[in-house]
């Protein structure tokens, strides 16, 4: 079984479902943007960063030719993202299945409460297909 996380790499979070799924002889790479990478994290587990080529949350809509062009080289079974308003978002637009989302306290209870594009980003992500 392969599985791509796709989420900060530096999150101790992330870093200990990387390690779960590795422990258990499971293929997982995970997905990050540099300024979320962390060196020692990917020491451990194979990582690899997305490029960020616009600021703020307009990463998450740039980095898709990126992510689909990371999941057809490595074809997992499952796409794992981590936060609806941001990793979860940029999974999201994959449109890859079997897709899984993690949903983490801010990212849904305070985001779209922040203004009403945050609430329709919140509202795509859950609505996608998983």
């Amino acid at each position: 079984m392969k599985v791509l996380l796709l989420a900060p790499s530096k999150s101790i979070h992330t870093h200990k479902w990387a390690l779960f799924y590795k422990n258990k002889g499971i293929d997982v790479k995970v997905v990050t943007f540099p300024d979320h990478y962390s060196a020692e994290n990917a020491e451990e587990v194979d990582t690899v960063q997305l490029p960020k080529l616009l600021p703020g949350k307009l990463s998450y809509f740039s980095s898709g030719f990126a992510l689909k062009k990371i999941l057809r080289q490595y074809k997992p079974d499952i796409l794992h993202a981590h936060y609806v308003s941001s990793y979860g978002l940029a999974g999201a637009l994959a449109n890859y299945h079997t897709y899984y989302l993690s949903v983490w306290g801010r990212d849904i209870f305070q985001f779209p409460q922040q203004g009403s594009i945050n609430r329709k980003i919140v509202e795509y992500v859950l609505k996608r297909p998983m």
